[in-house]
C-alpha cells in the first residue's frame, strides 16, 4: 500500500504506512506504521503533559482498524496496540 503523507496545518507532521498480510493461523493482520512529530513544540508539549491527547490518537486508530476489518468482511478479533518509540533529534 502507498505511503500517507499528513496534510499541512496537521498536529503531527511525517508518514503512515498500512500493510496487510496473513499470519500462521490464518487471520489477517493489518499493521499501521507512523513514522511522525509533533508539528510544533506547543504540540508535543500537550501531547506528553495531557494523556487524553494520547488515547484520542488511539481510540481514533481503534476506530479506523475496525472499520479496515468490517470492510475486508470480517471483525477485529483482538484490541490495538500502539507502541510508540522516541528518537533522539540529530
Amino acid at each position: 500500500m502507498p505511503d500517507v503523507v499528513t496534510l499541512r496545518g496537521h498536529m503531527e507532521a511525517g508518514e503512515i504506512e498500512f500493510r496487510a498480510g496473513v499470519e500462521d493461523r490464518g487471520f489477517l493482520r493489518f499493521d499501521i506504521e507512523s513514522w511522525a512529530r509533533s508539528s510544533s513544540r506547543l504540540v508535543a508539549w500537550l501531547y506528553e503533559r495531557i494523556p487524553v491527547a494520547r488515547e484520542m490518537q488511539l481510540h481514533m486508530w481503534a476506530q479506523f482498524c475496525g472499520n479496515v476489518a468490517k470492510v475486508a468482511g470480517g471483525v477485529r478479533i483482538s484490541n490495538v496496540v500502539a507502541t510508540t518509540r522516541a528518537v533522539e533529534e540529530t
